[in-house]
């Protein structure tokens, strides 16, 4: 749960540049959008699945990410980067520790901004 504290709070400090309609902030040059994506789980106890939030492959690349809906029916146990060769996002794991299978939604963010990545480096593109 640390984990993902520390990821709302990059988002906390960042949120302010994902605000534009335009996805622009003017002072600071650097184009962030904040995607979500929820999907309804059902676990048994012990179970374990995952959200991912994904950013548009080829033109932006995540840099942070959190869980946006949180449910108490289940445990966030890892809350990672994503990169599946063509594109990145932001994943978290999720597990049911209770004793009854249990059918919740839940979402996920990733803060993504222009640019590509590919294997072994990260190409941003910042605006002129």
């Amino acid at each position: 749960m640390k984990r993902n504290m520390a990821a709302l709070a990059c988002l906390a400090v960042l949120a302010p540049y994902a605000a534009h309609a335009d996805n622009r902030d003017e002072r600071a040059g650097v184009p962030f959008v904040l995607r979500e994506a929820g999907r309804t789980l059902t676990l048994a106890p012990g179970q374990r699945d995952f959200v991912m939030a994904a950013c548009i492959p080829g033109a932006e690349v995540a840099v942070g990410g959190s869980p946006s809906s949180i449910s108490p029916l289940l445990e966030a146990t890892l809350s990672y980067f994503s990169w599946d060769g063509a594109g990145s996002g932001w994943s978290t794991v999720w597990i049911n520790p209770g004793t009854e299978t249990v059918t919740v939604t839940v979402s996920q963010t990733a803060l993504c901004m222009k640019g590509t990545i590919t294997y072994g480096g990260l190409t941003t593109m910042f605006p002129n």
